[in-house]
């Protein structure tokens, strides 16, 4: 099993949003939000403007920190996966976005999203329309099963920690 923190990106501009095309372990093949691991020392918004110009290869101003999301990968009830997210929204200021090693990068609008949901990371959809572009902060539990090539989102829960 892997453990990963890391940031995932919302770059928003205008009515769209930056998605990535996924060519590595996991979701090969599926869209979904950039971002990358948090290196020792970073603070957040360190770690969320680097990976945004490692992967677009853009300058970005950085929105705001949107929670947090813990989320582990399941196959036949064991664990692969297990990520901390911390969830960030920036939007580019200017420049087009370079293609890079990780993946096809594109932008989608956001009203076109839901009708991709068999293409798109099942909890990046989530943290989309439940962090990114609300203006509530919150922080989530989010399980997927993985499923052949497949991945089947079977949680995706707000976690008030400390409340019972």
């Amino acid at each position: 099993m892997s453990f990963v923190v890391g940031t995932v990106l919302g770059i928003v501009k205008n009515d769209e949003i930056l998605l990535i095309n996924r060519n590595k372990y996991p979701f090969v093949g599926f869209w979904g939000l950039p971002g990358g691991k948090v290196e020792v020392g970073e603070r957040i918004e360190e770690t969320a403007l680097r990976e945004a110009l490692e992967e677009t290869g853009l300058d970005m101003d950085f929105h705001s920190f949107r929670g947090t999301v813990s989320a582990r990968i399941m196959e036949s009830g064991k664990a692969l996966n297990h990520f901390i997210l911390l969830v960030c929204r920036l939007s580019p200021k200017e420049g087009e976005i370079k293609q890079g090693g990780e993946g096809e990068l594109r932008w989608f609008k956001l009203g076109e999203l839901d009708g991709m949901k068999d293409r798109i990371i099942p909890d990046d959809l989530h943290m989309i329309n439940k962090m990114i572009l609300s203006e509530e902060k919150k922080n989530f539990t989010s399980v997927m099963e993985k499923n052949g090539n497949d991945y089947i989102l079977r949680e995706f829960e707000v976690n008030e920690y400390g409340k019972k």
